[in-house]
């Protein structure tokens, strides 16, 4: 009858529930029954023309530039992302998404309404979050191995029914990074946290505490098998530099890249923040002035100071990643125009 019936009635429990929808794969092929929910079948379509495309969107056939230089990414990407190429593709795909998202909002309030019934829906923290977001045809691009926001940044929701109802409802504009859900879950639960954990615990923000917390962080994009670019980056609140690696087949196999030192350089973080590997692309943006990455400054003399700035906080942040007891103490590329 409940969705937790073998539990001991004396011990905590913990309940992931993953569902692949929204992800394209799954509503790209969602069918339309005479079975079905009306959900499925009628909602949302009769507003579909009113359905915004991406302030960036760009159509496949009106891109007269590409976003990234060809030898950075060649612009082809895999056919289940084609609906971001005209708008009514995308509109369809809109309505998918808006039809499957409510179907899950559904399902939650079920999970709710169990709770309710066996007596622990104000003793249960849920939290929602997804795994990366991904490009609707901002940029003409499709997809979701870029280091642009529309990739990186996730929901983030944190229901915590013990919380004081003048604390509730609040948005927490600092970084949160996937990594930091593991320790707040813990920390939620009053057990230790281990100190192999790279996360940090979200619990004294939600708080309301005033502490010291990350200013910037790292990212990278290493994924060879479905032609998106090799990148890292390092965001902050204002600012934004990302950098592009030649594209090899597997980045742990990149012997011609290191010419025999692969022994030295056993990974790719090590080889990029050491110079081993070079990057062959950079972008750098202003997100206090230009929110959606439109004007790549890497290139623009007047901004050279800052480009190396940032150049060093992405040192910084990988560094903090390494596990080899290394740090970077010169910074390759530094007088690089």
């Amino acid at each position: 009858k409940h969705p937790l019936p073998f539990r001991p009635q004396d011990k905590p429990f913990c309940l992931c529930i993953t569902y692949n929808l929204p992800h394209d794969y799954g509503t790209g092929r969602m069918e339309s029954r005479p079975s079905d929910d009306p959900l499925y079948s009628s909602t949302y379509r009769d507003c579909m023309e009113k359905m915004p495309t991406p302030e960036t969107y760009i159509p496949f056939d009106k891109i007269d530039t590409s976003r990234l230089p060809l030898e950075v990414y060649n612009g082809i990407y895999l056919s289940e992302y084609d609906y971001v190429k005209n708008p009514d593709a995308l509109r369809e795909r809109q309505v998918r998404i808006c039809q499957a998202v409510t179907g899950i909002d559904r399902a939650l309030g079920l999970l709710r309404k169990e709770l309710n019934d066996i007596g622990q829906a104000d003793n249960t923290i849920i939290i929602f979050s997804t795994d990366h977001g991904i490009h609707h045809g901002e940029h003409g691009l499709g997809g979701k191995c870029f280091l642009y926001d529309e990739c990186i940044r996730i929901p983030l929701i944190i229901y915590d029914p013990r919380i004081e109802k003048e604390s509730q409802g609040k948005c927490i504009n600092d970084f949160a990074l996937a990594p930091d859900l593991a320790p707040t879950v813990l920390a939620m639960a009053g057990i230790e946290i281990p100190d192999t954990m790279q996360g940090k615990s979200l619990l004294p923000l939600i708080n309301g505490e005033s502490i010291l917390w990350r200013k910037a962080f790292f990212t990278e994009q290493l994924m060879d098998i479905q032609n998106y670019p090799k990148s890292e980056s390092v965001r902050e609140k204002d600012w934004k530099y990302i950098r592009y690696f030649g594209r090899t087949e597997d980045p742990l196999q990149i012997d011609e890249i290191y010419k025999g030192t692969l022994d030295d350089y056993k990974d790719f973080l090590t080889a990029s923040i050491d110079g081993v590997i070079k990057p062959i692309y950079e972008e750098l943006f202003d997100l206090k002035n230009d929110p959606h990455e439109r004007y790549n400054l890497a290139e623009i003399p007047d901004h050279l100071d800052k480009l190396v700035e940032m150049r060093g906080r992405l040192y910084e942040a990988a560094n903090e990643l390494r596990d080899d007891g290394l740090t970077v103490t010169t910074l390759p590329y530094a007088s690089r125009v």
